[in-house]
């Protein structure tokens, strides 16, 4: 081989090495935008995540801290309705737009509370004494008044003054005194929480609303987004 050729290979192989570590590189880059690309799923699970947080904005709602949902499942509260494998509903009662005759709404009505297990939170109603001795006595948890008797009498409970007096008139001083009690600390957490009397628990997802009549177009974006593994 003569002298030239020889120095000409010497020079070409840098040149080739380069090319190479080039070529490794766009191959490392673009596996790396392949790895990271969102998928189709995680691309429509992010879209409904982002009209989610438009839908609750624009309903004065937001996301609940871990510490604000521990506040509120913590209150003195009485389920209405158990389902399984639901999200859970928690209702300040009375607060915005929302008294006891929602009770009246908790099966297939629209816009209502179908598809969530419903815990009530009772406070005092001012407006009516009767109301509130409905609700109290759901807090001692007695077969003489339960959660059920509350609903047949919620639609219309003037109608139901004298069977409420009569229970209400049985139970002793003390536990009428609990009940005062109960009542009063879930006031405190209905004062601190404002016009946010509503709280949605879907998972490891929580939501504030003001409003309890935006729940049902909740549930059916959150059933979107588990449907989409969201």
């Amino acid at each position: 081989m003569k002298p030239s050729q020889s120095n000409h290979i010497q020079q070409g192989r840098p040149g080739l090495s380069r090319l190479i570590v080039s070529f490794l590189a766009i191959l490392a880059a673009c596996t790396l935008v392949f790895v990271f690309m969102p998928s189709a799923k995680e691309t429509r699970v992010l879209g409904l995540q982002k009209k989610l947080a438009i839908f609750l904005k624009a309903n004065g709602g937001r996301v609940a801290t871990e510490a604000e949902v521990k506040e509120f499942t913590n209150t003195n509260n009485f389920v209405v309705r158990k389902l399984s494998d639901a999200p859970s509903l928690y209702l300040i009662v009375p607060s915005l737009n929302n008294n006891i005759a929602v009770l009246g709404r908790l099966y297939n009505v629209r816009p209502g509370i179908d598809g969530y297990a419903v815990h009530i939170i009772p406070t005092f109603n001012y407006e009516s004494p009767t109301t509130t001795k409905a609700v109290g006595m759901c807090l001692l948890k007695s077969d003489d008044w339960k959660p059920s008797d509350l609903i047949k009498a919620a639609p219309n409970i003037r109608s139901n003054i004298p069977t409420i007096d009569e229970k209400w008139s049985k139970i002793d001083a003390e536990d009428k005194a609990k009940i005062n009690d109960q009542l009063r600390a879930n006031e405190k957490v209905r004062k601190k929480f404002g016009d946010l009397s509503t709280l949605v628990v879907d998972g490891k997802r929580s939501y504030l609303l003001k409003d309890w009549f935006k729940v049902s177009e909740l549930l059916d974006r959150l059933k979107e987004l588990h449907r989409q593994g969201g």
